[in-house]
């Protein structure tokens, strides 16, 4: 009786081996699986924001030379103040160039919000 124990614990033993074994090939396995996802995930984001940073860098180029060539309609009043004192002290917010800053600060602010969310994912 205690030989035929002793033979079921040997076989029970290399069963549980073999599982142990099977078991850790499957870790490694998807352990590389993830591993491989991620760095795939890593590099198409890489490539997706230095195609962004491109796009950007093309786009703004143009947009200097525009806003140079546009520089003297900047200083132009919008609305025409008879009495000088009040001309001069609203002088920085009664011109194209406050309302052009305004519309600047806004796009600055919507660009920083999607870098934000865009360095989160």
């Amino acid at each position: 009786m205690s030989e035929q124990n002793d033979n079921l614990d040997a076989q029970l033993l290399e069963l549980f081996a073999e599982a142990r074994a099977s078991e850790q090939l499957e870790t490694e396995r998807f352990m590389q699986q993830m591993k491989h996802s991620v760095d795939r995930q890593y590099r198409r984001n890489i490539a997706w924001r230095v195609g962004l940073g491109l796009l950007v860098i093309l786009v703004t180029a143009p947009m200097q030379d525009i806003a140079i060539a546009l520089a003297p309609l900047f200083v132009t009043q919008i609305i025409d103040i008879p009495n000088q004192l009040v001309a001069q002290v609203l002088a920085p917010v009664n011109t194209v160039g406050a309302i052009v800053s305004l519309i600047l600060l806004g796009v600055r602010l919507t660009q920083k919000r999607l870098m934000d969310r865009l360095a989160m994912s």
